[in-house]
């Protein structure tokens, strides 16, 4: 959701009030070459209230449990598009590799 386009397509859900339309936005904290804390401080759900939308927050990407109240939920939205913002960690149940464990420094 970093790319402009993706801004510009959910302004346009949310004008119209798609209100089939749910979409996920994986909250990893995670970018290609970092934490995501070092280059990206807007809120996507204040971000996507003011485009139109429900936004359905804090929801374990990991949890069935979570997530299936989150759909049921979004599923009876009538009237605007539906963000389910689920909080993930990358490589999750992989020791090796979650989260940080995998990223180098980049140098500038």
């Amino acid at each position: 959701m970093m790319e402009e386009i993706t801004t510009e397509a959910a302004s346009l859900a949310g004008h119209i009030g798609l209100e089939k339309l749910i979409a996920f936005y994986d909250s990893n904290q995670i970018y290609l070459a970092g934490k995501i804390k070092d280059t990206f401080t807007e809120s996507i759900a204040d971000k996507f209230k003011a485009l139109g939308w429900r936004v359905i927050e804090n929801i374990d990407g990991h949890s069935i449990e979570e997530l299936t109240p989150a759909m049921i939920k979004a599923k009876e939205s009538k009237d605007k598009p539906i963000l389910i913002i689920a909080k993930t960690n990358i490589g999750y149940g992989a020791p090796t590799k979650s989260d940080w464990q995998f990223h180098r420094p980049v140098s500038f």
